[in-house]
């Protein structure tokens, strides 16, 4: 137990030992750090979503925006032109540029969705495209750009998340500006994507 942990649970100890009924009181603390943490990763999703949405102004550009501790929730933006479609094991498949997380607002990762069968011809163009900006490129069914955040983003409900989530929100500089590239970030793929997608498909433009 580290000093912090020992200092908050001699407080707690002493507060329960005034009046037995404030064990109930004590029992709800877990929830409530729960439900912070869950209300921060929120607040800094909304963050991201209105910088995008404030940067993809005109056209007809589709925000769909998640942040929960639901499995496979998050961010993602694409345009009607994209393509969409079926897989071969009959899933339904949309491209977009967007967020993820694999569960409850942990392993996040960003980048382009799109699976392969859907995508055909257009994949190695807007992987590449892509990498420009993300730097790493994945090859899997159905990122065929992707990267996996590193703290203080990997996890939503860390520790480490928790204070950069606060620095962010009292908009301290350097906090800020990670939020401020990550948007930049995801805006100018986007726009790469529509690009690829407008040369080799003109017929949808």
């Amino acid at each position: 137990m580290s000093d912090a942990e020992r200092s908050v649970a001699q407080i707690l100890l002493k507060f329960l030992q005034e009046r037995d009924e404030d064990i109930n009181i004590a029992l709800e603390v877990p929830k409530a750090l729960a439900s912070l943490r869950n209300d921060l990763a929120k607040k800094i999703g909304d963050r991201i979503t209105e910088g995008i949405r404030s940067r993809l102004q005109g056209g007809d550009w589709q925000i769909e925006s998640n942040f929960t501790t639901e499995q496979w929730a998050g961010l993602g933006i694409y345009r009607s032109r994209w393509p969409k479609g079926m897989t071969k094991k009959n899933q339904e498949s949309q491209c977009f540029v967007g967020i993820e997380f694999h569960g409850s607002f942990k392993q996040a990762h960003y980048g382009v969705a799109g699976h392969r069968d859907m995508l055909g011809e257009l994949r190695g163009p807007i992987r590449e495209a892509a990498s420009e900006y993300l730097r790493l490129a994945g090859d899997r069914d159905w990122w065929p750009a992707i990267l996996n955040f590193e703290q203080p983003l990997a996890d939503w409900l860390s520790d480490e998340f928790l204070h950069f989530a606060r620095r962010v929100l009292r908009d301290e500089e350097e906090s800020s500006a990670v939020v401020n590239n990550l948007v930049t970030c995801i805006v100018e793929v986007a726009k790469k994507v529509d690009e690829v997608v407008t040369r080799m498909q003109p017929d949808k433009a």
